[in-house]
């Protein structure tokens, strides 16, 4: 019994070495993806908000007509990326324009918003390949999307 536990020396630390970079990579991934699902949920939550103030705000015509003012689609979209109608302070999400935000007159007295929205991952943009093909882009299109028909005062 002494001699099958003197081979077994260092096996641990061996298994160790194995095991370390797959659990590693898994709780990256884990944390990457938790990310990922908040920064989607903020942008989804903005564009929420965005899109009751246009259906509030827009001027519903004769037949139903939704009728967007380019300042109503300005305030839109600033209260989609600042979280005010002003515009100011800091973007909700690093990187998030005013140009990522979509105002659309859907038809039928409804409005649409949309937002693309280009996911950056915390450990850099491109992945390497290390010599076995080409490096991997690791950006991600977040898109969120809402409908809401006008509101007829």
């Amino acid at each position: 019994m002494v001699k099958r536990k003197r081979h077994q020396h260092g096996i641990a630390s061996v298994e160790l070495t194995l095991i370390a970079p797959v659990l590693l990579f898994m709780l990256m991934a884990v944390a990457e993806g938790g990310r990922a699902f908040l920064q989607h949920n903020a942008i989804s939550k903005s564009i929420r908000n965005a899109v009751r103030h246009v259906a509030d705000q827009a001027l519903v015509g004769t037949g139903s007509q939704v009728v967007i003012s380019p300042t109503l689609a300005a305030e839109a979209r600033n209260l989609a990326v600042y979280g005010s109608i002003g515009g100011s302070g800091s973007a909700m999400l690093p990187g998030l324009t005013t140009g990522d935000i979509s105002v659309i007159n859907a038809g039928g007295g409804d409005i649409t918003i949309r937002a693309d929205y280009n996911y950056s991952p915390m450990l850099g943009a491109v992945l390497p390949d290390f010599g076995f093909g080409p490096d991997r882009n690791m950006n991600l299109l977040l898109r969120a999307e809402v409908t809401m028909s006008a509101l007829q005062r």
